[in-house]
Parts: structure tokens; sequence; C-alpha cells
């Protein structure tokens, strides 16, 4: 196993009449002032940004640091963004281009969360429920939704047109239905319709993180030990 990073979400806050917190970002400034190397230091929103550590003694030792004044009128909050971690490789898919193995998997230490990443066909996959990139319309008229639509058959269809109807989902989120006459002979029991947004639409990318966002959830309180979640967007977004 290996780790895929150490980092911390950190926000400066600057009391009325201190220092422009601006001026504490950069990696030189935080090194000195932890007692260790920060590799780096990405910007978020809201005046949050991730720093990055070689290692978690780095980390746990520029935790120390924090609710600490680290100037006039300013002071620093953080707390440790938990690393996934890579617990398996084990096959090899013989490509002329790449050397990448699969399937690969993480496992987030805190919650037991397992992410597997492998090519292949979504519907032959060992998993519960499958979620795919949806339109409000609900048409399955090419990709991965007329995939499905064929292999559950038109009463699959009629409920997933039904249940658009009575929920109206919009951009942004999700609903799930069951799988058809796919949970005849796949694990799959159940669908995920992902609202996601064309390419031209305003903040396409905040809509499309909220569609996956719903789609996770939603499977999970449906009891959905786990899920499908193919590439979302790679068309017309």
């Amino acid at each position: 196993a290996m780790s895929a990073g150490y980092e911390l979400e950190a926000e400066f806050h600057p009391r009325q009449g201190g220092e422009d917190a601006r001026l504490f970002w950069g990696p030189w400034f935080l090194s000195r002032l932890f007692g260790v190397e920060v590799v780096s230091s990405r910007a978020l929103k809201d005046q949050r940004h991730v720093l990055t550590f070689r290692s978690r003694t780095d980390l746990l030792r520029a935790l120390q640091s924090n609710n600490r004044p680290v100037g006039p009128g300013v002071s620093l909050r953080m707390q440790e963004i938990p690393a996934l971690t890579i617990v398996s490789v084990p096959a090899r898919v013989p490509s002329s281009s790449t050397r990448q193995t699969w399937p690969v998997m993480f496992r987030h230490p805190a919650t037991n969360f397992m992410l597997r990443i492998e090519p292949g066909n979504a519907l032959h996959l060992d998993i519960a429920c499958l979620a795919y990139p949806a339109n409000n319309r609900l048409d399955f008229d090419g990709g991965l939704a007329r995939t499905i639509a064929v292999a559950a058959g038109p009463t699959f269809v009629e409920e997933s047109r039904q249940a658009g109807q009575r929920l109206r989902p919009t951009v942004g989120k999700a609903m799930l239905t069951s799988s058809g006459q796919i949970a005849s002979s796949t694990f799959i029991r159940a669908v995920v319709h992902a609202m996601v947004p064309r390419f031209n639409e305003p903040s396409g990318h905040v809509s499309m993180a909220a569609a996956v966002r719903d789609a996770l959830a939603i499977a999970d309180a449906a009891g959905m030990r786990t899920l499908g979640l193919p590439l979302m967007g790679s068309g017309d977004f």
C-alpha cells in the first residue's frame, strides 16, 4: 500500500485591522512557520487553501500551529484531509499506448470507503447500482443511456419517465429507479439517473459536481453498498 498524499485544508482568519492574509500563503513562508517543508499551497474558494506535505509526520507537526496567531491580527485554522490509500493494483490490461494496470482500488482510511477504477462494460460490473449521465427529458437517445435502456427493456424506460414526471429532477440532481430486465442477468438492482449539464450551460462544472454528489447520496440512502459511476459529461459537456 502507498499513500496518495498528506494534505491539510487551511484558512487564515484576519481580525479587523489585521494584515492581509494573502501575504501568508506562499510555501516558503508556511515552511518557515511550521518548521517542515510545505510542498505546495493550492487555493480553494473562500480564502481556503490545501497544503501538501511529504509525510504525515510533517503534517502533524504543522497542525501544532492550528489556531495560533501567525502575524499581527491573523490566526490560522487547519484540519487534516484524510488521504486515499492505494490498496491493490492486481491485473494488467495489454495496451500499446499505456502500461497502466487495472483495476486500481483506493480505500479511505477513516470511512473505509472503497473506490475501484477499471475499464470495461458498465453492465458487466459486480455492482448493486449503476449511475449514468442523463438529461431531464429521459429520452435515452444515445451513449450509455441508450445501452442501459436497451438492456433494461421498455418497462424500465416507462418507469423512468413516470418517475421523471413525478419528481421533475433538475440539472444537478439525480433520481433512482429499478434496473428493469438488467436485474435478471446481473447484480445491478437499481439505476441512478444523474441530470448532468450540457457544455454551454452557465456554471456547468458546478452542476456536474452536484449531480455526482446527489447520485452518491441517493444510492447511499437506498442502501446500495456498491455504485458504478462512469465518466460523466465526457461527450456533450
